[in-house]
């Protein structure tokens, strides 16, 4: 489980709120095993490097999905 969620720390903290989505994801039995690990894996690595490589897969994941949806429906 997510280290502060653990602790019992709550009120108006930003990183309590994530980690409580985290925790939710991690345990949720509906959730995909691919974004279970990228969660699990990316919690220990330096968090300005997490979000450079969030964007590089938001873009590159994005588009290439946009276009096999679309290609799927020209056809």
């Amino acid at each position: 489980m997510v280290e502060s969620v653990v602790e019992g720390t709550s009120g108006d903290d930003p990183q309590f709120e994530a980690d409580a989505h985290i925790a939710f994801i991690l345990e949720h039995p509906g959730m995909s095993d691919w974004l279970k690990t990228a969660l699990q894996e990316a919690l220990p690595r330096d968090p300005i490097a997490v979000l450079n490589d969030l964007e590089i897969l938001n873009l590159v994941l994005r588009k290439r999905s946009e276009a096999l949806i679309t290609g799927m429906f020209a056809k």
